[in-house]
């Protein structure tokens, strides 16, 4: 189980959102610290701290910190939908 953070403009980030997209965004941030499961992909080539987890419709970007096993959410938002 990792540490969840979340920066304080993600409470904007999320007000922005339709409420049932940042309700799926947020428990999927959950769930990958708590099970290491979901979407991820790296942000920064050569930064292994930074990543991004993505549902259908939305992205959260992620730093994490192995040593104190912490994930600070630094941005969600919405993105165009996948195909």
């Amino acid at each position: 189980m990792w540490e969840v953070t979340f920066a304080e403009a993600c409470t904007h980030h999320v007000r922005r959102m339709h409420w049932r997209l940042a309700s799926d965004l947020c428990a999927a941030v959950l769930e990958f610290a708590r099970t290491g499961r979901g979407n991820i992909e790296r942000t920064r080539l050569g930064d292994p701290a930074r990543i991004r987890l993505w549902i259908d419709g939305a992205a959260a970007d992620i730093r994490v910190t192995r040593e104190t096993r912490t994930l600070a959410v630094l941005q969600l938002g919405a993105i165009p939908r996948r195909h």
